[in-house]
């Protein structure tokens, strides 16, 4: 991925800092250097006696820089030594404890993802599922309350054909009344055909399991709403 200009400006300043520091660092480390050498320089009136005590203290300085290299020699012998031994100890943990190959867990891992993807496409299939469940719901509420209007209407043909069953009879029925009796009779054809097409079509008998052309009570039930009115010859 390449760098942005920004992050190339940051890079740079952060390399100018460092050899700055560098610079730095040559510059004290001279200047200690110079000083240092200035201690040495033998004075214009120093005597035999200065020059010797100044040799005496050159080796006693001398002998205090070679016991501390001593010492970090001896250090780095012991860190060395301490190095290979927990190496030793690593590989022979690891060779008696050996770890999980890398294949294994990469198996273990890519198993799981593919559960989980399974997961999610479960997860989408029930909820469309549940969409097409709500979106049947809807129109089956409207199947029923158009049912419902369709009985009451069939109620009040009925109604009516009882009223006329029982206030005329069947030799001075008027004109009038048969005209009104035949559109009676293929109004109730008409709510028969329009309920047996939702029975059907809909499949509303069929989604609640009841076989109504086999049983009784919903057989007269069709009959009935089916039944053809009598007509007056």
């Amino acid at each position: 991925m390449p760098i942005t200009q920004k992050e190339k400006q940051l890079i740079d300043s952060h390399r100018e800092i460092l050899w700055l520091k560098r610079q730095i660092e040559k510059l004290e480390q001279e200047e200690k250097a110079d000083v240092e050498l200035d201690k040495y320089v033998i004075p214009p009136d120093a005597t035999e006696n200065h020059i010797e005590e100044s040799i005496l203290e050159t080796k006693h300085k001398l002998d205090q820089l070679k016991n501390n290299y001593d010492m970090l020699c001896q250090f780095n012998r012991s860190k060395e030594a301490l190095a290979k031994s927990v190496d030793n100890q690593y590989f022979t943990v690891e060779a008696l404890y050996p770890k999980v190959a890398d294949h294994h867990t990469m198996a273990i891992k890519k198993a799981t993802e593919e559960q989980i993807n399974k997961r999610d496409m479960y997860v989408v299939q029930f909820m469309e599922i549940m969409a097409e469940l709500n979106k049947n719901k809807v129109q089956l509420t409207e199947i029923q309350q158009k049912i419902i209007r369709q009985h009451e209407k069939n109620a009040q043909v009925s109604a009516k054909v009882d009223d006329l069953k029982s206030n005329e009879s069947k030799r001075n029925v008027n004109p009038e009344a048969m005209e009104l009796l035949q559109a009676m009779n293929a109004k109730r054809t008409q709510i028969l055909l329009v309920l047996i097409d939702m029975f059907k079509h809909k499949g509303i008998m069929l989604e609640s399991g009841i076989a109504w052309d086999e049983d009784e009570r919903w057989l007269n039930t069709m009959l009935r709403i089916g039944e053809t009115l009598p007509t007056f010859e």
